[in-house]
């Protein structure tokens, strides 16, 4: 009797901690189940901030784009700085193969809104009969001039750019200079 007493109690015990280990499973499943659904939430919490950031990010783009489009942008804020740029001395390199002589020295400057085309004759002094010949000369290139006082609105963030050019002599005296302000209308 007593190893029937012993069996039962035994069956009991083995019985009681199946029960338990059941249930032990069944809260473990029900541990993973959270740590699930939390893990879900996190993700879907991480995308909404994600979307969030990627639509601020786009907002912030638009407003960069619409206060590009409305404030103008100069590639050289003054003429000096636009006269020593590597792409004008480059250009003028080049083109100074083609204007200097050993008769005609040429220089370009930038001063505060003017840019300015100085050719100076090495080999002669002014005389009266000159002006009018360089005035005539002015007169051909006023549109290429002009043109190019034009440009430099888009180019150089001054007021009223103007394209100056003088002849010299080779003393540096002015035989002849006119001004080119850039047009109102040309932008």
């Amino acid at each position: 009797m007593r190893r029937k007493i012993t069996g039962r109690l035994l069956c009991s015990l083995l019985a009681l901690a199946l029960a338990f280990s059941s249930a032990g499973c069944g809260a473990g499943e029900k541990a993973d189940r959270e740590r699930e659904q939390a893990r879900a939430q996190e993700e879907k919490r991480l995308e909404e901030e994600e979307r969030k950031a990627a639509r601020e990010a786009e907002r912030a783009a638009e407003e960069a784009q619409e206060a590009a489009e409305q404030e103008p942008y100069y590639l050289y804020d003054s003429m000096e700085e636009y006269v020593a740029s590597d792409l004008m001395q480059n250009i003028l390199n080049s083109t100074l193969e083609d204007i200097r002589t050993d008769e005609i020295d040429f220089a370009l400057k930038g001063e505060g809104n003017r840019l300015i085309y100085e050719y100076t004759y090495t080999t002669l002094a002014m005389t009266e009969e000159m002006k009018p010949l360089m005035e005539q000369e002015m007169d051909q290139q006023d549109e290429a001039f002009q043109s190019v006082a034009d440009s430099l609105t888009d180019v150089v963030g001054v007021q009223q750019p103007t394209v100056v050019v003088r002849y010299l002599d080779m003393n540096g005296a002015q035989i002849a200079a006119r001004e080119y302000p850039a047009r109102q209308d040309a932008q």
